[in-house]
């Protein structure tokens, strides 16, 4: 079905509305009203109409006699009393035959239709509308009664229907041009009612259209009171919020992508670069030198082995932020701790490292992804501890999380670059740059604290050291499967 071109607008099919249901409501009340009116009106006029014929019926009940055809020479003067009010009186007999007319003779009358004459005969008056020659009429017809309580004949009385059919017509005429007059300023006052009351709307329209990808911080002013106009601006603004802050995530998620590709890169050509370099020593003559060989082919190997270290980095990284599923399972966490201690003493001898865990509830979590945190931040802080210097490995419990931490009284971190320690191939520009890690340890213990619902934390004051601290809940692994349920 097509709809006309100016249905589209909101504004015409509210105003098209309002305007048909004032139409039927006008029209409703237009209907009963003249069905009252002409009730009331017909009820008065009978009334009348009784109330006149009364001094008549009151003669003739006195009358001992049957009704005469001689009855109006005796009735004449209350006959022409009727008649000069303009009505128009007839008797009939109780075989329905006319007994007197103050109108015409007796040989013009004609007589009582027999259904009404029985409705007569049984004592029942009857009020009727008739059409006759000088327009409608008013019949009243009355049992005539005598003092014995027989009915002796009927009584008719007509009146013309003129007052009050021109008095019906004026007000046909008064509600039609008042309906129409109502419905003429209706247009009016609707249009500007909805014109007002759609203003809101129209501003929420112009800020819809200025939104752009590019420019998300337009906001529509929210009108008071807390109608449903209200809480469309109000959800309007929170979709422009949530937007604003999904394309704001969305530029640095790609801008991370983009500084990582490009650090990747870089880090994977430095390392190809190295080894073709130990390659081109071979081809020009290294070989030939058994010990020369030999020494370039282990720094070879070792260059293989950090590029290699590198991959399996960049593949732990891409599963975890594809949202690898953990095999979470009860952790004892003083045993991992003290393992890591364990591992740490074997590849440094020389430092002193302390395991300080009180007993702790079990921690349900993935093992493998717990002893890489660890291990990561253990290596870390071997590399930025002197030989004789501490490293401190503790747990512990806070607010409902278990909290590991590793802690080691080497070099500190300035504080401007606390912010940038995970981040990925990131290095401040101390001698921590001297790192021969690839960059992304760091980054892979924040990943996997994530991953497992919590987070990883660093504070470093000059003179004491450096503490890392990752804490996770303890149903982690339960919290990540929610996390991958509700993502």
């Amino acid at each position: 079905m097509n709809v006309p071109q100016y249905l589209h607008s909101l504004r015409a099919r509210l105003a098209l509305g309002l305007l048909l249901v004032l139409t039927l409501l006008l029209l409703v009340y237009g209907l009963l009203a003249y069905a009252e009116l002409k009730a009331d009106l017909m009820e008065i006029a009978e009334a009348k109409l009784r109330v006149q014929a009364e001094p008549l019926l009151e003669y003739c009940a006195g009358l001992r006699s049957p009704l005469r055809e001689d009855l109006y020479s005796s009735a004449a003067d209350l006959m022409q009393e009727l008649e000069a009010q303009g009505l128009e009186v007839r008797l009939y007999n109780q075989n329905g035959q006319p007994s007197a007319n103050n109108s015409q003779s007796l040989e013009d009358a004609i007589p009582l239709q027999p259904s009404l004459l029985s409705a007569v005969m049984k004592g029942k008056s009857l009020s009727q509308i008739r059409t006759g020659t000088a327009g409608r009429e008013l019949v009243y017809l009355s049992p005539v009664i005598n003092s014995s309580g027989l009915v002796q004949g009927a009584l008719e009385v007509r009146a013309s229907m003129s007052s009050v059919d021109v008095s019906l017509a004026r007000t046909r005429l008064l509600l039609f041009a008042g309906g129409l007059a109502v419905l003429l300023a209706a247009v009016g006052l609707i249009y500007l009612v909805i014109r007002y009351a759609l203003r809101p709307l129209t501003n929420l329209a112009a800020t819809a259209r200025g939104v752009t990808g590019n420019r998300l911080t337009g906001r529509v002013a929210v009108p008071p009171g807390g109608d449903e106009v209200t809480e469309l601006f109000v959800a309007f603004n929170s979709m422009l919020d949530q937007l604003e802050s999904a394309f704001a995530a969305q530029r640095r998620a790609t801008d991370q992508v983009r500084q990582f590709a490009a650090d990747a890169s870089h880090e994977l050509r430095s390392h190809l670069t190295v080894v073709t370099g130990y390659l081109d020593v071979l081809k020009r003559g290294a070989a030939a030198e058994p010990r020369e060989q030999s020494r370039v082919l282990t720094a070879a190997r070792t260059e293989l082995d950090r590029l290699s270290r590198l991959v399996d980095d960049l593949l732990t990284l891409a599963r975890l932020g594809a949202g690898a599923p953990l095999h979470r399972q009860a952790l004892d966490v003083p045993g991992m701790l003290s393992d890591a201690a364990q591992r740490a003493k074997l590849f440094a001898p020389q430092r002193r490292v302390t395991v300080q865990c009180p007993t702790l509830p079990p921690l349900r979590a993935d093992p493998d992804k717990m002893r890489q945190v660890l291990n990561n931040l253990v290596d870390n802080a071997l590399r930025h501890t002197a030989s004789g210097e501490d490293i401190t490995l503790g747990a512990g419990v806070r607010n409902e999380s278990v909290c590991l931490w590793v802690h080691n009284t080497g070099e500190s971190i300035a504080a401007e670059h606390l912010h940038h320690v995970f981040e990925r191939f990131w290095r401040a520009d101390t001698s921590r740059s001297c790192s021969k890690g690839s960059g992304l340890g760091l980054a892979i213990v924040a990943a996997i604290a994530e991953a497992h619902g919590g987070n990883v934390e660093v504070s470093s004051t000059p003179g004491s050291g450096t503490t890392f601290t990752v804490c996770l809940p303890f149903n982690a692994g339960d919290a990540f499967e929610e996390k991958l349920r509700k993502g």
